[in-house]
């Protein structure tokens, strides 16, 4: 048995798409969500890729699938339209890491949640390899 790790302390959702149906799952995890994304391509033909991840007041999973309604296939599973492109590009960030150092700097009130994703995820990738560089360099020297 696999256990599972919680690694966020909220619930962020997710966005993943299937490469040849372009067919967008919005869900929801409190672990990584590329541990997510390699469950669901177990079952899945369909190469899958995240396209966005975020948390926060209006965006959790249950208001997001609201929103979309009408835009739903199956289950958590949405067509491409270009509303819902448009909402992920604004309202989330792609790279895992990215949103990792974006969500401990929000919890820790350094910025809010749209001031990193207006940062752009190379910026946040950016961020977050300095503040690792930081956190090496204090380590002790043997």
């Amino acid at each position: 048995m696999k256990l599972k790790f919680k690694i966020y302390q909220d619930e962020i959702t997710y966005f993943i798409q299937g490469n040849i149906t372009r067919r967008i799952k919005i869900g929801k995890t409190t672990t990584t969500v590329g541990e997510r994304l390699r469950t669901l391509q177990t079952g899945s033909p369909d190469e899958l890729d995240i396209i966005g991840i975020c948390f926060g007041p209006g965006l959790t999973e249950h208001y997001l699938h609201d929103m979309f309604a009408s835009s739903r296939l199956h289950g958590e599973w949405f067509t491409e339209t270009p509303d819902l492109l448009k909402f992920i590009k604004e309202n989330s960030i792609r790279d895992e890491i990215a949103f990792s150092w974006a969500y401990w700097k929000v919890k820790e009130g350094v910025i809010t949640f749209h001031e990193a994703v207006a940062m752009g995820s190379e910026k946040l990738e950016y961020e977050a390899e300095q503040s690792l560089r930081e956190t090496v360099n204090r380590l002790p020297k043997f």
